[in-house]
């Protein structure tokens, strides 16, 4: 059996908060594996003041979460036909972010800061490392950077803005994060990077974000 690929153009979902006029700092921020972007953004209030907004983008793959199909969630990509998943994401992520200058006003005054959680955070290091954008802060959730983006092109896209990698203490995927490689990797490759932890599970904490996000 043969098979062949094109290309189509799909409809995506972004969803917005908060200052959406001209705004002074804007973050990106990627859901998790089964998450909904309208879901999703609440996480961020805790973020939302006079001149910020928040935009997430939703994966483009949607499926029902369950047997009974009451719920609905999206994916970033699988394994299969990997490399046109990674193609078509950075291209849908450019339109999203060149949307945010054509849409709400924003220029090269605007920070721009990146949240990647869980398996966004992959998505973000592979779409980040072809922009020329310098992030203001840049925070990798419960998640786990590319394994085949090497060395220093990681390095590249930590130093670039303030870098965090940020998990909980209770997370049920600590076996497949592995933060005690992470912490060795961070300090035996130097990485640009800061390490924060909460006590929690797979969630964004919002008082760290909070704190975070004023440093």
């Amino acid at each position: 059996m043969n098979s062949f690929s094109i290309q189509s153009e799909k409809t995506a979902f972004v969803s917005v908060a908060g200052e959406t006029q001209s705004p002074h700092t804007v973050w990106v921020v990627l859901h998790g594996y089964g998450q909904l972007s309208e879901y999703f953004i609440r996480h961020f209030e805790c973020l939302l003041e006079p001149g910020v907004m928040v935009i997430a983008p939703e994966a483009p793959s949607r499926f029902y979460l369950g047997s009974d199909y009451g719920r609905v969630g999206a994916s970033w990509m699988t394994k299969r036909n990997r490399e046109a998943d990674i193609n078509d994401l950075t291209a849908y992520l450019d339109k999203v972010f060149d949307s945010v200058f054509s849409r709400f006003g924003c220029g090269t005054e605007t920070q721009f800061n990146f949240l990647g959680f869980s398996q966004g955070v992959p998505v973000l290091c592979r779409w980040l490392h072809t922009k020329s954008v310098q992030p203001g802060k840049l925070i990798l959730w419960a998640g786990s950077v590319p394994h085949d983006m090497p060395l220093a092109e990681l390095k590249t896209l930590l130093s670039r803005g303030k870098s965090y990698l940020v998990y909980g203490t209770e997370d049920e995927y600590l076996a497949m994060l592995k933060p005690g490689e992470i912490e060795k990797s961070v300090e035996e490759q130097q990485l640009p990077v800061q390490l924060k932890t909460f006590t929690g599970g797979h969630t964004i904490h919002a008082e760290l974000l909070s704190a975070i996000s004023k440093e």
